[in-house]
């Protein structure tokens, strides 16, 4: 009891596991989360599988690549209390199919969650040079890559919230 007071009175609290692993604090990209989740089963699928690993991922609002990229994953990465933490980075006024952007990004998220070697920047960059391929970058983006399975979850998620197009996922209204 003394320990759980001591705990609390740090700040030093683990994460609520039962607590989304998937966050933001911006509440525009919160929506977009949860519109993502309601209307795209691909979407759902990530959140759901991110939820039962160790890693948590904060979606926010930013500048990826130097404005070269709507999206991106930063290649950093923080322990803590048994948890992973990664965060996404989105410009949300930029592109007009933002979720499946989130979406791209998530499943980089999952490929890292996945893989519980992953504890550094340095592992991050292994991962994807091992599983991905490298695009021609812009002049000043180090470490730029990509994954075929990120591309395809991207492109999913952007078939199943186009208008007409039932998913299985979609919530009844």
């Amino acid at each position: 009891m003394l320990w759980l007071l001591t705990v609390t009175i740090l700040g030093l609290q683990a994460p609520d596991v039962e607590a989304p692993h998937v966050r933001s604090t911006d509440a525009r990209i919160l929506e977009m989360i949860r519109e993502g989740s309601g209307r795209s089963e691909t979407f759902k699928s990530l959140v759901d599988a991110l939820n039962q690993l160790n890693t948590i991922v904060y979606v926010e609002p930013g500048i990826c690549g130097f404005g070269h990229y709507a999206a991106c994953l930063p290649h950093t990465i923080t322990i803590g209390s048994g948890f992973r933490y990664l965060r996404i980075v989105v410009d949300p006024g930029r592109a007009p199919d933002t979720i499946s952007l989130i979406a791209h990004e998530l499943q980089h998220a999952l490929e890292i969650a996945r893989a519980p070697s992953i504890q550094t920047a340095a592992d991050m960059t292994a991962l994807f040079r091992s599983i991905g391929r490298s695009p021609s970058c812009p002049r000043g983006v180090p470490d730029c890559y990509e994954t075929s399975a990120a591309l395809a979850i991207g492109d999913a998620v952007l078939n199943e919230l186009r208008p007409g197009t039932h998913s299985a996922g979609r919530l009844a209204k």
